[in-house]
């Protein structure tokens, strides 16, 4: 029979507060060599006293090994989600921005020539923007400037065309990017493609909002838009690469609609956007 530890009332009964308060392994690393099973909420088994020191050990070793076991099916079962629905919706974007290409081909005319008779300068407006894993690509609008303006010149106001007001308020303008959606570079709903300064500026774990395709619309985009701060945008964009999922995008969808027809448009213009960056730099 192996010599058992002598304790003082007073030793014993710290013993008894003292372990109580610690979690399983904590009690064991601590040197309890008494303990037993007991259930608790995320249904596995977990160690408390009473027991053998050997059976101690053994258990405890197996409620780790169940934990990370836990832990990584879970992440297992995430990363497959992810690349299956990527691919899914892919799929969706490549037959919805062409059937919508084909019906809206009139109206893309319509807006055309309207632009060129309001204005010099092309009708589509092409700029470089950073979209998945970083990747830069050219986004396309209707053109809703002057042709010469700037958008990283602070030193003047944008300046939008008669037209350009309009597609602007009514986002017409947005349209072309339905080319981007088809193309592969972009999806309807996602992160916004922001101009490369943003991505240049931004740490690792903002950059995640990059992990998926940039959108036409986003959970930022629906939830304020332009009345967000630079931060908050990316804590929602973040929220939806989290939350990655068709439910997600139905329900960015819906948002948007209703950001549409009930709320008023924050313009930031390039005065916001340079602000934006310099928040990035200088945070």
């Amino acid at each position: 029979m192996p010599k058992k530890e002598k304790l003082s009332s007073v030793a014993r009964e710290t013993l008894q507060v003292n372990v109580d308060t610690l979690t399983p392994v904590e009690a064991m690393q601590a040197g309890f060599g008494t303990l037993t099973r007991e259930k608790e909420q995320d249904g596995f088994e977990t160690l408390i006293r009473g027991g053998k020191r050997g059976e101690e050990l053994n258990n405890a070793n197996e409620t780790l090994l169940l934990n990370e076991t836990k832990s990584t099916v879970k992440e297992k079962l995430h990363a497959v989600h992810f690349v299956c629905y990527s691919a899914v919706k892919r799929g969706l974007d490549f037959v919805f921005a062409t059937v919508f290409l084909i019906l809206l081909a009139p109206l893309f005319v319509v807006v055309a020539i309207a632009i060129k008779l309001d204005s010099n300068g092309p009708v589509f407006f092409r700029q470089t923007r950073t979209g998945r894993y970083g990747k830069e690509f050219r986004i396309i609008k209707f053109r809703s400037m002057v042709a010469d303006n700037d958008v990283m010149d602070t030193s003047c106001d944008d300046q939008y065309t008669r037209v350009g007001k309009f597609i602007r308020k009514t986002s017409i303008d947005e349209l072309p990017q339905f080319i981007n959606v088809f193309l592969g570079q972009m999806s309807f709903v996602g992160p916004r493609p922001w101009v490369t300064e943003y991505y240049s500026n931004m740490n690792e774990m903002e950059r995640r909002r990059c992990l998926v395709r940039p959108g036409i619309t986003g959970l930022a985009a629906a939830k304020g838009r332009n009345g967000l701060s630079i931060f908050e945008k990316i804590e929602l964009d973040l929220e939806y690469v989290e939350k990655f999922s068709f439910v997600m995008d139905v329900k960015v969808v819906f948002l948007t609609m209703k950001q549409i027809f009930i709320s008023e448009e924050v313009d930031a213009g390039k005065a916001g956007i340079n602000n934006e960056i310099e928040l990035l730099k200088n945070r």
